[in-house]
């Protein structure tokens, strides 16, 4: 537990808060009933999911005696139905099955807080004893620390000058006086160096998009540290992660009549080109399937072919080929656009 997620201190009442894992609090189930209950939950993030009995680590299906309590500790990372019921028998309820139903409820609990569920009269009453901390903490520190260093950055780059000429570190005068007394500009001794040719313009706005979605990927591939919307969606919803993949297929869409339209215009014969689409697409689809089989030997008949590296390289073939066939002059003279990269 990190001091951005910390309450400060590890005891609350019985509830040891040093035991919670990540998106864990603290449920008490408190049956003041005149019968003994079982537990059956069910996740939000389980679409048409039934409901399930709660068991332990040993398997113990989790039961309160009449006028007992029983603590656990509860997922938060998504909304979770609780329902109470009169039998433990069936592993699994429906939602429209209320024959032996006692009361139910649906919480939204946080992560390391501290919440008990009232069972009373053929109601079940939800309230915090502890508020929990703010999961979004370590991830706002450092958005808004990488932010006001890219703000620092803009302003020193604009205002450069200005500062220093503000702090007395402005460009020195190069003009000497020579032995007759007359000013010369010492630079102008120096020949002129060449004038080297303009740089290849890149759109910039589609590199910072890459390198957020990169970003993004490294984040989703690594656990997505532990934020549900960076991970994707098990069944129903759609996340963060969900959108990783239509967005490079959407970069890769905008760069090919880029990169074609400038291999045209050099008079790169079609079949050339074609050529390399066909090569760079193999090669696509070649990486994603040695990826799909690493982990050790493997049987030919469970190699899974398809994946996000072999999508790529057919969407690639396809649009790509699309583009070339359509080439022509117009395609060519049309309004100069900006190269990304050539293939």
């Amino acid at each position: 537990m990190s001091w951005t997620e910390s309450h400060g201190f590890s005891m609350f009442g019985q509830y040891n808060l040093t035991l919670l894992d990540v998106d864990k609090a603290w449920l008490n189930i408190t049956n003041l009933a005149d019968r003994t209950l079982w537990v059956y939950e069910l996740s939000k993030d389980c679409f048409g999911c039934p409901y399930t009995l709660c068991r332990d680590e040993d398997q113990v299906p989790f039961q309160v005696q009449p006028g007992a309590s029983l603590q656990f500790t509860a997922s938060t990372k998504f909304a979770t139905k609780y329902r109470l019921e009169e039998r433990g028998d069936p592993e699994t309820i429906l939602e429209n099955d209320t024959g032996n139903l006692y009361c139910k409820t649906e919480t939204n609990m946080g992560e390391f807080g501290v919440y008990e569920l009232l069972v009373e009269n053929k109601e079940c009453k939800f309230q915090t004893l502890l508020e929990p901390v703010s999961i979004y903490l370590p991830f706002l520190i450092p958005f808004f620390f990488y932010l006001c260093l890219g703000i620092a950055v803009f302003i020193l780059n604009k205002y450069k000058s200005a500062i220093c000429n503000a702090i007395g570190l402005g460009k020195k005068s190069t003009r000497t006086e020579n032995p007759l007394g007359v000013s010369v500009n010492s630079e102008s001794n120096k020949s002129e160096p060449a004038i080297p040719s303009p740089p290849r313009q890149r759109l910039r706005s589609l590199d910072t998009f890459r390198g957020i979605c990169i970003v993004i990927m490294i984040f989703v591939n690594d656990g997505g540290a532990g934020y549900y919307f960076l991970e994707h969606a098990t069944w129903d919803g759609l996340y963060v992660a969900d959108l990783v993949f239509p967005w490079f297929l959407w970069i890769m869409g905008v760069c090919i009549p880029v990169s074609i339209k400038s291999q045209v215009k050099r008079n790169t014969p079609k079949l050339t080109i074609l050529r390399r689409i066909i090569i760079r697409s193999l090669k696509l689809i070649a990486i994603g399937v040695i990826l799909n089989s690493k982990g050790g030997p493997i049987e030919f008949n469970k190699l899974r072919l398809p994946g996000v590296l072999q999508r790529f390289g057919i969407c690639y073939f396809v649009a790509a080929t699309s583009v070339l066939i359509c080439a022509n002059k117009d395609f060519v003279n049309n309004r100069k656009a900006v190269c990304t990269r050539d293939q």
